[in-house]
């Protein structure tokens, strides 16, 4: 254990929250900070106990969400999705318009909400927030372009995510295939709790960062090669195997994209394809 090294880590933390509250810096250069610092820290983190590791990644997450309200202060658009429910044909714009509203700072923050969804094509049509998913069985959904996703209780389903700014949220997710696209290096997706998960990256040339926890059964893509699982901090995790996917998984993406009805109407045979 190395109780300096972490202080450092802590008090870097510290400073760049400091240097975001008092506006010293704008956000592409406080995120420029994060990133630098997670290169360190990955560096690093065998020297660090796992519940270290666990207080500092905290602290990087409540830092980007902090970054990501900020981008979003006083917005009141909501965040309008497509929606195809299988075997109908596609309406030019159903609103899906719960609004999850918190306060932070005295400023009203919007974290669109969309839940309580089966055997539907899911899609947004607004961007740059921070939508939340919840309670959506054996359907489609694609995200795209937002800051930071975070998805709740869905099973059965495939979920697309392009281009999210920042950071993903995933918990009790199960049987489901996510596909994650994203330019970003800084990209971070965090999982927990969730059963039988196939990740794949659609980047061959992009390592996103991905955390485990409570999880079991995950087959992530072999060109993401951060992965860390918090329950093994210290050997090989068998709760995830990394491994190549075969080019069906690159079809379902492109079916999904161009013509989701035809995988919504037979969900579970894609969903079971290895």
């Amino acid at each position: 254990m190395d109780i300096n090294l972490n202080n450092k880590f802590i008090n870097s933390l510290n400073e760049i929250q400091s240097l975001l509250i008092s506006n010293q810096l704008n956000n592409e250069e406080i995120n420029s900070k994060i990133i630098n610092l997670q290169s360190e820290i990955e560096t690093n983190k065998h020297n660090l106990p796992s519940y270290q590791l666990q207080q500092i990644s905290n602290k990087i997450s409540y830092l980007l969400t902090k970054i990501d309200n900020e981008s979003n202060n006083q917005k009141q658009s909501k965040f309008k999705f497509k929606s195809l429910k299988s075997g109908k044909q596609f309406p030019k714009k159903i609103d899906n318009d719960i609004d999850l509203k918190q306060q932070d700072n005295n400023n009203i923050i919007i974290n669109p909400t969309i839940s309580n969804k089966f055997n539907e094509f899911i899609q947004n049509e607004q961007f740059d927030l921070n939508p939340i998913l919840q309670n959506i069985n054996q359907s489609i959904i694609i995200i795209n372009n937002v800051n930071s996703l975070q998805i709740f209780d869905i099973k059965d389903s495939i979920i697309i995510i392009n281009e999210n700014k920042s950071s993903n949220f995933i918990k009790n997710v199960k049987n489901s295939i996510i596909f994650i696209n994203n330019q970003l290096n800084s990209n971070q997706t965090r999982i927990h709790n969730c059963l039988n998960l196939k990740i794949k990256s659609l980047n061959s040339n992009l390592q996103n960062n991905i955390i485990i926890e409570n999880c079991k059964n995950l087959i992530i893509s072999s060109n993401i090669l951060k992965i860390d699982d918090f329950n093994s901090p210290l050997g090989k995790s068998e709760n995830f195997k990394n491994l190549k996917f075969s080019t069906k998984f690159d079809e379902i993406y492109k079916i999904c994209n161009s013509n989701p009805t035809i995988i919504l109407n037979n969900l579970k045979d894609y969903i079971d394809i290895e």
